[in-house]
């Protein structure tokens, strides 16, 4: 059985822990239901559990997200979508023995499939808490409330923000949920204490954490500061424009990585850096303008012009794979940012890093590559398919792209402190990124001594 494979008694006891955390998830069904590939995880980021499940099952089809159980309802959070999918699911658990329904829903939130039965029959194994552990949640709803007439804060109003506070804590990382879980306890105690203006404080507190950790990846551009010139604006307007033509991007780990530069700049208008902004919106549209050339001579049709020997797929070289494997690199060191931006945020009892760390909790890999990322994703998508001629062309762009990154990777301070964070989230920069970088290097220096 695969490394993360899960199967029988062992997916119950997993699903028990996605009542209080998601857990990261990766599906291949088979041809018999018995037989699909499933993999869960706690920490394990979904897009290598995702390379498992495709590698080691049976079929060439496979889903990918992030898992959470309510009472007898599945739910997957899917960022690869693959049809009939609940109902694959569903059949699948129930060959071992796991009773449940099952809801498919996109990265929004936004149901896309469901194979729910009413009278589905309870399953003794799913009763009670994992390991006997009473939720804050509940805690918190069983305090009986004090009369407080001196208090402008009312203990029961207090426990329905809490509890509203636990409800979203399912969303969040690993280590931030279990911070904010134990805050969601001290207020508990402080609550039963009768100590409400403090208790309220710690709410507030919370509260604060969650809109911070819920924000959206890729923030809209805000707001430009005045200005008579009104050269903030425009770019604002570019900005906008780039972002949706980004949207637009069909394959996932280039828009991803594209609304992450986006992301980015975003930033650098929130801080009025006018020079700075108009720099990163320049390699933007470059990435951009290379990801739409390279799909456009992908779809010319077979009887365009011919191609001369030894063109196309000269470079029988795996380019292709490489090219897939830094694109995985990137969803995957993505994740990891993700959990340690989550912990940057929840928690602020490490000030000797706040300089380093900073703008990773901004805008997470960004932060990490300066200008680098962005370029050799532009030289990436000049590149296409990897062919004789593209590589000649653009191979050298492609290669002091790479050189540069490692160069500015290489003693980088913020990578060192990621590295090593304070918060025990697990973090390896370049052990992630360093692979495909050489496996694409090696490509391109054989391809341009052959040129």
């Amino acid at each position: 059985m695969g490394e993360h494979r899960v199967e029988g008694p062992e997916i119950k006891k997993l699903l028990k822990i996605a009542r209080r955390q998601p857990l990261n998830f990766a599906f291949n069904p088979a041809k018999s239901d018995e037989d699909g590939y499933f993999a869960l995880h706690r920490k394990k980021p979904a897009p290598i559990l995702a390379k498992e499940v495709r590698s080691e099952g049976e079929g060439n089809k496979f889903s990918f997200g992030t898992a959470t159980l309510e009472g007898k309802l599945l739910k997957l959070q899917v960022e690869r979508e693959l049809p009939q999918l609940a109902k694959k699911m569903k059949r699948f658990l129930k060959a071992n023995k796991v009773l449940l329904n099952v809801q498919i829903l996109d990265s929004d939130g936004n149901v896309l499939d469901a194979d729910i039965e009413d009278d589905l029959p309870d399953d003794p194994d799913f009763d009670g808490e994992e390991d006997g552990a009473r939720s804050d949640a509940t805690a918190a709803n069983s305090i009986e409330p004090e009369a407080d007439a001196a208090s402008p804060y009312g203990a029961q109003d207090l426990v329905q923000r809490l509890a509203r506070a636990k409800a979203k804590l399912a969303e969040l990382p690993d280590a931030a949920r279990k911070k904010l879980e134990s805050a969601i306890g001290q207020v508990v105690t402080l609550i039963k204490a009768a100590d409400m203006e403090a208790a309220e404080r710690g709410v507030a507190a919370i509260e604060a954490a969650l809109a911070k950790l819920s924000g959206p990846s890729a923030p809209p551009p805000p707001p430009p500061p005045p200005g008579p010139d009104g050269q903030m604006q425009k770019l604002v307007q570019v900005l906008r424009t780039l972002k949706e033509r980004a949207d637009q991007i069909d394959d996932a780990g280039i828009r991803q990585s594209l609304l992450q530069e986006i992301a980015a700049a975003a930033a650098l208008i929130k801080a009025g850096d006018v020079n700075s902004t108009a720099t990163k919106l320049a390699q933007i549209r470059d990435a951009i303008s290379g990801v739409a050339g390279s799909a456009s001579k992908e779809a010319e049709p077979a009887d365009g012009p011919a191609a001369e020997p030894g063109e196309v797929g000269a470079a029988g070289n795996g380019w292709q794979q490489a090219r897939d494997a830094w694109l995985d690199a990137n969803l995957s060191l993505d994740s990891q940012l993700n959990a340690l931006r989550a912990a940057i945020l929840a928690e602020q009892e490490h000030p000797e890093f706040a300089d380093a760390l900073k703008t990773v909790a901004e805008v997470g890999l960004n932060a990490l590559t300066g200008d680098h990322r962005v370029k050799l994703m532009g030289a990436i998508q000049m590149l296409g398919r990897g062919d004789a001629v593209s590589m000649k062309k653009h191979g050298g762009k492609a290669l002091a792209a790479i050189s540069a990154l490692r160069t500015f990777l290489d003693g980088n301070e913020r990578v060192d402190a990621c590295e090593g964070n304070p918060w025990d989230v697990d973090v390896a920069i370049r052990d992630t990124l360093y692979p495909p970088l050489d496996q694409m290097m090696g490509i391109l220096q054989k391809s341009q001594a052959t040129t």
